[in-house]
């Protein structure tokens, strides 16, 4: 059930001020924003080696 409802939050379809307060606490406290670090940790660990661009000169 808490998964769900922090799904609807994060994709939008629900709003803080919908939830009952105690939820809507329960879901500040456990969400953080995310960090470049995090996003090339999580890449990495997918198996993407750059997510650069490289120019090829002709």
């Amino acid at each position: 059930m808490f998964a769900v409802i922090s799904m609807q939050v994060e994709l939008g379809l629900v709003k803080n001020e919908q939830l009952d307060k105690a939820v809507a606490e329960q879901l500040q406290r456990y969400t953080y924003p995310v960090m470049p670090m995090d996003i090339r940790s999580i890449l990495k660990s997918l198996g993407v080696t750059s997510t650069t661009v490289k120019l090829q000169v002709n």
